[in-house]
């Protein structure tokens, strides 16, 4: 009864809220037209609730009746008799107008031609029929659909044999009535990783995630999570687990994927005595002291299509991504399409669950293999934001960079002055690491972890307008009901957390020290067998964070243990799983 309450609780705070959000567009959608309307640009990966509603006729003893967005739920018998409407027997009503059978389902002599209404009748979206739920008796119904920057094209399919044409024609002049058709931007859900711990014996999960609203004002999204009640966990079985706590004072590490033209037109004068690629490298150092501990940043740079290459692999040592940037040298043409398509494919298989790719180029693409509608799919597939920063461009050469940004949900800048490139790189660096993952904590009751095993759960959150679902896989150990609880603390001085956990390529290890000393660490397999995760180091007081890798490691559970001056201060569990 609790969770119930609970769950009805946070459906009306979602839905009583006078929050707005960002997409609300209304649309009616007459009977009488073939023609497809558009909606209003979607943002790629974005998530549009569609709501149609009304009622219209294809016949003209009706009045705008006997059809809805998914059913035709009504036909006048002397359609039937006429042989105009298949008999019921062959098409039941109420049917679905996305149904595919063909009628009449025999081959008749002279026969020319075939009827289903997939292909004939009813409502589209995008060209696809509403999902089969059965019919509404308020004749509303509602879906979802994934922006992919481009409108949503709403449309009703109405049709007739013709026997002087011999085939199938578009008929709307005996209909009547409309459509109408809300559409609503949901809020983008998130989910930076999911852990487990154990506290007051009981296991808790904790949930980094960001819950992002368009901010048209600023161009980007912005992360609109901050209290408690926006967010609640449904098990499998719909029961309802509230959020205790949240906690959004840290950012979350960042990966820079630095995508940077070295093509020969970098020597060019940029500002009075200065060239291009002198102002890049002053601007780019100053972009590396705005990295924070727990950020890495790799550097890519490119002319031709053949000559791109990795300069300096992932690391967190601004030194030497300094000493990278300095060795730069500018020769050959551009081809910043096959640099950045590159770039994604590496910023994608970077464990940190925020991560961009920035790509600085001062010229018109031509030499690349890859089209920008190919590099803009790329960056949508893998999530990753292109944050683009134009160098000295006229406004037709700055159009493909704008683009590709906006539909990566990155952003754009423009540089055209050495001050200009500053403030790009010092902007592009609060505009990433903004999008912040707040980590949501959740107690989950003992009946859930009795038997440890992989349990689904939905993550569900609201900005107050509208509700976003997610659904994860999360790996529940029994471990908080016995003396293997994970992680144990041995002394109050010193804390160890992994996260993600369980881990399928790659984790961090959050350690507190309230001391200084020198620290090590080992991970320990099921048959004894330790291997050094971290050599002994002389390690100061505060919070780090140290990479696990755990791509040629065994599925299984590990004990990780933390030494200090040589004695052991901490232990906990971490699963592996493939």
């Amino acid at each position: 009864m609790r969770r119930t309450i609970l769950l009805r609780l946070f459906l009306l705070i979602a839905l009583a809220s006078s929050a707005a959000a960002q997409f609300p567009q209304t649309l009616e959608l007459p009977a009488t037209s073939p023609a497809v309307i558009s909606s209003a640009a979607t943002r790629a990966g974005w998530q549009y609730t569609i709501t149609v509603t009304g009622t219209y006729s294809m016949w003209p003893p009706y009045d705008s009746y006997g059809v809805d967005g998914a059913y035709v739920y009504d036909v006048p018998q002397e359609e039937v008799a006429a042989l105009r409407w298949p008999p019921a027997l062959i098409y039941p009503i109420p049917h679905w107008v996305g149904d595919t059978l063909e009628v009449p389902p025999f081959t008749i002599p002279g026969m020319q031609f075939k009827f289903r209404t997939r292909d004939n009748i009813g409502f589209r979206y995008n060209g696809q029929p509403l999902p089969d739920r059965g019919l509404s008796p308020s004749h509303r119904y509602q879906t979802t659909v994934v922006g992919d920057g481009r409108p949503i094209e709403l449309q009703i399919l109405d049709s007739a044999f013709s026997l002087r044409e011999g085939r199938i024609i578009p008929r709307y002049e005996d209909n009547s009535g409309a459509l109408t058709i809300e559409i609503v931007e949901r809020p983008l859900l998130n989910v930076c990783g999911v852990s487990t711990f154990c506290k007051g014996g009981r296991t808790n999960l904790a949930i980094a995630a960001s819950l992002f609203r368009y901010d048209d004002s600023t161009g980007r999204p912005e992360n609109i999570l901050d209290d408690p009640r926006q967010v609640v966990v449904l098990n499998e079985r719909g029961e309802a687990f509230a959020v205790d706590s949240i906690s959004c004072g840290s950012r979350a590490p960042v990966a820079y994927t630095l995508v940077l033209d070295r093509s020969g037109s970098m020597k060019f004068p940029y500002e009075g005595s200065t060239d291009r690629m002198t102002a890049l490298k002053r601007a780019a150092h100053g972009f590396l002291r705005t990295m924070k501990s727990g950020d890495q940043a790799m550097l890519m740079t490119f002319s031709f299509d053949d000559d791109i290459t990795l300069d300096v692999p992932w690391t967190s040592d601004t030194s030497r991504l300094g000493r990278g940037i300095d060795a730069i040298d500018p020769v050959g043409g551009t081809a910043w399409r096959d640099a950045a398509y590159a770039g994604l494919d590496f910023a994608s298989r970077h464990y940190n669950p925020l991560k961009a790719v920035v790509l600085l180029t001062d010229g018109d693409d031509t030499h690349s293999q890859r089209t920008l509608a190919e590099v803009v799919a790329r960056a949508q597939s893998v999530s990753v934001p292109v944050f683009a920063i134009g160098m000295a461009l006229v406004d037709s050469s700055e159009r493909p960079l704008r683009y590709l940004a906006t539909q990566s949900n990155g952003r754009f800048f423009q540089a055209r002055d050495q001050r200009a490139i500053d403030s790009a790189f010092n902007e592009l660096s609060r505009a990433i690491s903004s999008e912040e993952c707040c980590t949501l904590y959740v107690s989950l009751p003992r009946s859930e972890t009795m038997q440890a095993g992989v349990r689904r759960y939905s993550i569900v959150a609201s900005d107050g307008a509208s509700t976003v679902t997610q659904q994860h896989d999360i790996y529940v150990s029994d471990s908080c009901n016995s003396v293997l609880a994970a992680p144990v603390e041995l002394s109050g001085s010193v804390r160890m957390h992994v996260a993600p956990n369980p881990v399928r390529d790659a984790a961090f290890i959050e350690v507190w020290l309230e001391d200084g000393g020198e620290l090590s660490i080992e991970m320990i397999a099921t048959d004894g067998r330790p291997s050094q995760l971290l050599k002994p180091e002389p390690a100061q007081p505060g919070l780090r964070r140290i990479a696990l890798d755990a791509a040629d490691w065994s599925s299984g559970v590990y004990t990780i243990r933390l030494m200090l001056d040589g004695t052991e201060r901490a232990q906990g569990r971490v699963v592996i799983v493939r």
